[in-house]
């Protein structure tokens, strides 16, 4: 019986710790998520997007103007796939870099992180 007992209070003691963790760290997200007053809002940019931002300077501007219209304060880029990089790099294939760069007149990077 002292068995099943401590498995009801290892359970709820289990739960208990769960939520509270939970209700910690959903808490800071909101409080660190924040940029002065206003709420951190972020997109996703893929390197296989449709348009293409990474390869002209033109994407990248329409980028910059669709996020400052939709009151978006955070881009993140995805800077590597299957392989390829899409920066400058000494280190992996930087093939799909060159091509971007060739593509775009200069680096597109540039432009975003500014």
């Amino acid at each position: 019986m002292t068995k099943a007992i401590n498995m009801m209070v290892s359970k709820r003691t289990c739960t208990v710790l769960f939520i509270v963790i939970f209700l910690v760290f959903s808490n800071l997200s909101t409080v660190y998520g924040k940029e002065g007053d206003r709420l951190a809002k972020g997109v996703w940019v893929t390197c296989f997007s449709n348009k293409k931002v990474l390869y002209s300077k033109k994407a990248a501007f329409d980028l910059i103007k669709f996020c400052k219209k939709k009151g978006i304060n955070e881009v993140y880029l995805q800077l590597f796939r299957s392989g390829y990089a899409y920066f400058d790099t000494n280190i992996g294939d930087r093939s799909k870099y060159d091509a971007m760069l060739k593509s775009a007149g200069g680096d597109p990077i540039d432009l975003l992180l500014k």
